[in-house]
């Protein structure tokens, strides 16, 4: 798909996307509990629709009630070996009993957000996110085989459809037909999309199950190295096949929690799955020691999520984390609250960095994301951020895009869209008149350099109207922040430096690389020297055709870049956006950006 992004002016209120970090935690955790959980303003990008693909294929029950929230019943992920099924599962009307299918457990697979018309499933073979329409799986069966003449007609999952032979005990979760081995019941195919939190957090996870689970995925995730699983899920005794560290994955458990040390170094997902299958076990007296934690805001939110779970878990200082045993909050409903997305959040401060004002709401200061960090950078770089309760309104630096007699902007000024507090606030001034026009005054290049406004700040020439200053961030613990950092650095005013490109290597794409290629066919020069990126801003960005690189924050952030450029910017395969914020383009449009295209291309490249 091709979108094209016109320079523009950015006004209005909008409502931060949900974080898909929080989201996903909260479908694993959700998996985990014995009991009810009601998730309140979920998402509903890629990554969190694999998330809730993962956790149907795992048993749980998965329903959208009528104010938009998710409930999810589950009765967790049990550690038995597989066994002899005791009996088949009826499901009329898109309700189902539970299926007795492998050792203690007896999990319920059932249609969700589909129609289940007059068919029942034997064993645990169900639909998921689809429709069977008058389709049976009669007898007994074995090990979750239906058995019997009985077909299914037709299974959707993640908006396939697929035919399933009930003879053969398919399964149908996540956009994919798994192939479950009929006459055993010991197999359960999984896909974890493009997600890489995903398949870090959920891989433990499926460890707890005595069935052998098949874990794929798609896109960049098939290349991006997880040594980590055949370093550590041996200790653990939990049986694991890889294809040389990459996917697929074949793991067997059930998981043994035991006192292991682990590398931080390169992801804090796999820490986030350990912790959240050690306390669904019981662990008691063992410790997790990890050494060199990067991420750490992450694992904060991890802890957060297990709090209202009722899972007791020990922080020793990001060294060592302990568990105490807890069932947690087994048996109990619980509701959890989806955060906004400060990782996709940031983009819209950026761009109201860029081209506002605008108001974003939804984001929490106090979250334990990491990416709430981009608070910082935007402080250092002159941009005006006023955080109140109704939400933030970002702008560019005071001054900037108007004109007065002298060429300053007049201090403490209202914009025409209200957006601003008369006479500033803490002596910044305000937002520059209401004369604000794109690009500044006929395109030129904001105020005089050095040349200080009436609210007290200086300004350093800026770009294109912003009034930006290069800023200086040490992105190690944040690194999906580089790619709106490099957005808001090319129209700051001089060398902006980011610290942690040693983070970014092994992401949707090698995103040093990527900022650096497809931001210079726009003109902006960055520069790697080994865990450094160089920013050189304020020269203006230039119209041009750049590529997302499959990767959802280049195309974003290239989206956000072309916001204040000399001519438009097109950008190829712009669907990557989906993994995360599927709404991002229209939200672009909604708060005033000229925003265009959307067709499917032929022969799109690199």
């Amino acid at each position: 798909m091709l979108k094209q992004i016109e320079p523009s002016i950015l006004k209005g209120t909008i409502l931060a996307p949900a974080s898909k970090s929080s989201m996903q935690r909260a479908c694993a955790a959700a998996l985990l509990h014995v009991g009810k959980t009601v998730i309140h303003h979920p998402g509903h990008s890629n990554d969190d629709k694999a998330a809730l693909g993962v956790i149907r294929d795992l048993g749980a029950k998965v329903t959208l009630l009528e104010d938009g929230a998710l409930l999810v019943e589950s009765e967790g992920v049990r550690t038995g070996k597989p066994g002899a099924a005791a009996g088949a599962v009826a499901g009329e009307g898109g309700k189902a009993g539970s299926s007795a299918g492998y050792g203690d457990a007896a999990q319920a697979v059932v249609a969700v957000g589909g129609v289940v018309a007059g068919g029942m499933a034997a064993g645990g073979v169900g639909a998921v996110g689809g429709v069977v329409a008058g389709g049976t799986a009669a007898g007994a069966g074995t090990g979750g085989a239906a058995a019997g003449a009985g077909t299914v007609a037709a299974v959707a999952g993640g908006g396939e459809v697929a035919a399933a032979a009930a003879e053969t005990g398919t399964v149908a979760g996540g956009g994919e037909v798994a192939e479950a081995a009929g006459e055993t019941g010991r197999e359960l195919q999984v896909n974890c999309g493009e997600s890489g939190l995903g398949l870090r957090m959920f891989a433990p996870i499926f460890g707890l199950s005595g069935r052998k689970v098949m874990v794929r995925g798609e896109g960049s995730l098939v290349t991006r190295p997880m040594d980590f699983f055949d370093e550590i899920f041996p200790l653990l005794d939990i049986r694991v096949v890889s294809n040389k560290g990459r996917l697929p994955l074949e793991i067997e458990g059930p998981l043994q929690p035991k006192s292991i040390t682990i590398d931080g170094s390169l992801s804090s997902q796999f820490l986030t799955g350990l912790l959240l299958a050690y306390a669904a076990a019981g662990a008691k007296d063992v410790t997790i020691t990890v050494n060199d934690l990067k991420s750490k805001p992450y694992i904060d939110l991890t802890l957060a999520v297990m709090k209202v779970f009722g899972w007791e878990v020990e922080n020793r200082n990001y060294e060592a984390f302990g568990f105490t045993g807890s069932r947690g909050a087994d048996g109990r409903d619980v509701a959890y609250t989806v955060e906004g997305d400060w990782s996709g959040g940031a983009f819209l401060l950026v761009a109201g960095a860029i081209a506002g004002p605008i108001l974003v709401k939804g984001l929490d200061v106090a979250s334990t994301q990491a990416d709430k960090e981009i608070l910082k950078a935007i402080r250092d770089s002159g941009a005006l951020l006023e955080i109140g309760a109704d939400g933030m309104k970002v702008g560019p630096a005071i001054g900037a895009g108007s004109k007065s007699d002298d060429g300053v902007g007049p201090a403490g000024k209202v914009s025409a869209d209200g957006v601003g507090v008369e006479g500033g606030t803490t002596g910044t001034g305000g937002i520059g008149s209401a004369r604000t026009v794109a690009g500044g005054d006929a395109g030129t290049a904001g105020g005089p350099a050095g040349k200080a406004a009436a609210g007290g700040v200086g300004m350093a020439g800026g770009s294109a109207g912003t009034g930006l200053k290069a800023f200086v961030f040490d992105a190690t613990d944040c690194p999906d922040l580089f790619p709106p950092l490099v957005a808001l650095a090319s129209y700051c005013a001089g060398t902006t430096v980011i610290k942690g490109v040693s983070r970014l290597a092994h992401k949707e794409s090698n995103r040093g690389l990527t900022l650096q290629d497809e931001f210079g066919k726009m003109g902006v020069k960055i520069e790697l020297d080994g865990d450094i990126m160089r920013i050189y801003g304020g020269e203006g960005v230039n119209g041009a055709t750049v590529h997302s690189r499959h990767d959802h924050r280049i195309a974003m952030a290239c989206a956000v870049g072309a916001l204040k450029a000399k001519g438009a910017v097109r950008i190829e395969e712009a669907e990557a956006i989906n993994k995360s914020y599927p709404d991002f383009y229209e939200h672009l449009a909604l708060l005033g950006a000229t925003v265009s295209g959307g067709e499917k291309q032929v022969g799109a490249t690199i």
